[in-house]
C-alpha cells in the first residue's frame, strides 16, 4: 500500500466556474497565481445535490462546476508554472460511486490532489462517508486527499466526522490527509475553536479555509439580515476590503494549531488589490508567521 502523501503547503484559492473573460487564458491565470505567491489551487469539479421544492418534490441538481477539458487546460498550465492544481467537489450520500467517477473524469496527470467538500449531503450517513473515503483512495492512492466542511464541528453533531479523521492507531490511508475548517469571515475566538476542534478530531494536518467575502445589505428597502417574503435572508456576499482581509488573516496567527497552508473562498471575490494582500500573506506563511507556538 502506498505511503500517505504529504499535505499541501502555502497559500491557495478555491476556483469556482472558470471563464476566459474573468480568468483570462490558462497561461494568464497561471501566471497571475504564481506572481502573487500562490502555491496550489483547488478547481471546482462535480457538485452533487438533491433539493426539495415547495411541493415536497426532491430534485437531482447534480452538475459540473467546470468541464473536464477546461479543468485539464488550466491545471496543466498551473502545474507547468509551479502552482499545484487540485480538484474540489461536493458529494451527496446517495450517489457516492457517481461522484468518484466524476472526480476521475475531471482529473488528469497534472492534478495532485482531491479536496472533498461534504456538508449537508453527508449528515446522518456515516456508512456512505466511509465508502466515499475508501473509493477515493482506491481510485487515486497516490494523490493527496483533503477534506473541508463546517468550521465548528460541535455545532454539527450528526455529521460523520469520524469517517474522515481517525485517531492514532488507524492506518493513515483510512482517513483524509488534512482537514480544512471553513472559517469564513469569523471572529478570532471561532477560528481558535475551529482549528482546535479539527485537531482533536484526529486530522494530522489542519489547513484553514478563510474567506475573501463579507455580507452586505441588498438594496431592496428591507433591513439587513431579515427574512424576505420569498424565505431568503436579506444579505449578499461582496468582496472584502484590503483592511478586512488583512484583519481576518491575522486571526490565523497564534492559534493552538500551526498553520503552514491556507485556502481562500473564493477566486470570484479576489478582486484588484486583494491579490496584493494574498501575495503578502503568501510570504508571511512561507516565513512561518502562522506556525508559531501557541500562546
Amino acid at each position: 500500500m502506498p505511503e500517505k502523501p504529504p499535505a499541501p503547503e502555502g497559500i491557495a484559492l478555491y476556483v469556482r466556474a472558470i471563464s476566459n473573460p474573468r480568468h483570462g487564458t490558462s497561461v494568464q491565470f497561471a501566471k497571475r497565481c504564481a506572481d502573487h505567491g500562490l502555491k496550489w489551487i483547488a478547481i471546482g469539479g462535480p457538485w452533487h445535490e438533491d433539493r426539495r421544492s415547495k411541493d415536497g418534490t426532491v430534485r437531482n441538481k447534480d452538475r459540473r462546476i467546470n468541464r473536464p477539458d477546461t479543468i485539464r487546460r488550466y491545471a496543466e498550465q498551473l502545474a507547468k508554472i509551479g502552482v499545484t492544481p487540485h480538484i474540489w467537489g461536493y458529494p451527496w450520500w446517495s450517489r457516492i460511486e457517481e461522484f468518484v467517477e466524476e472526480m476521475e473524469a475531471c482529473s488528469c496527470s497534472a492534478i495532485d490532489g482531491w479536496l472533498l467538500d461534504p456538508e449537508l449531503g453527508m449528515k446522518k450517513h456515516p456508512l456512505e462517508a466511509a465508502k466515499l473515503v475508501h473509493l477515493c483512495r482506491e481510485a487515486n492512492p497516490y494523490r493527496i486527499l483533503g477534506f473541508t466542511s463546517y468550521g465548528l464541528p460541535k455545532l454539527h453533531r450528526v455529521f460523520p466526522w469520524e469517517e474522515f479523521a481517525r485517531p492514532a492507531g488507524f492506518h493513515p490511508l483510512d482517513e483524509c490527509d488534512y482537514g480544512s475548517p471553513q472559517l469564513y469571515n469569523t471572529p478570532k475566538s471561532r477560528v481558535v475553536r475551529g482549528m482546535s476542534d479539527y485537531a482533536e478530531l484526529g486530522f494530522d494536518v489542519v489547513i484553514p479555509s478563510f474567506g475573501l467575502y463579507k455580507w452586505s445589505k441588498r438594496n431592496n428597502g428591507y433591513a439587513f439580515g431579515v427574512r424576505l417574503p420569498d424565505g431568503k435572508i436579506n444579505r449578499r456576499a461582496v468582496s472584502m476590503s484590503t483592511h478586512d482581509l488583512n484583519f481576518h488573516l491575522l486571526s490565523f496567527v497564534d492559534t493552538p494549531v500551526p498553520v503552514r497552508a491556507m485556502i481562500g473562498w473564493a477566486d470570484n471575490f479576489c478582486e484588484g488589490a486583494l491579490w496584493g494582500v494574498l501575495a503578502q500573506w503568501a510570504e508571511r506563511l512561507e516565513r512561518g508567521a502562522c506556525a508559531l507556538p501557541g500562546l
